[in-house]
């Protein structure tokens, strides 16, 4: 049983990290965009721009989604 709470203890630190990484991504990325008009994209380009049907999907993804979709592809 203790080997079991040792690794998601280490399991939960390690997702924290990738979220706050992939928070940074999200960030940057947006920011960027603001800034200059590149006209090429990327795949997180286009999760920004994603939009929904807002039938069985969101209208738009949150940072708050993107920032766990990210880190569970990776």
């Amino acid at each position: 049983m203790e080997i079991i709470f040792w690794a998601d203890l280490h399991l939960e630190r390690d997702l924290g990290k990738a979220m706050e990484i992939a928070s940074k991504f999200v960030k940057e990325r947006v920011e960027n965009k603001k800034v200059t008009s590149d006209s090429r994209k990327d795949f997180l380009d286009v999760l920004l721009e994603f939009g929904g049907s807002g039938k069985d999907e969101p209208d738009k993804l949150s940072e708050r989604h993107l920032n766990i979709f990210i880190p569970a592809i990776l």
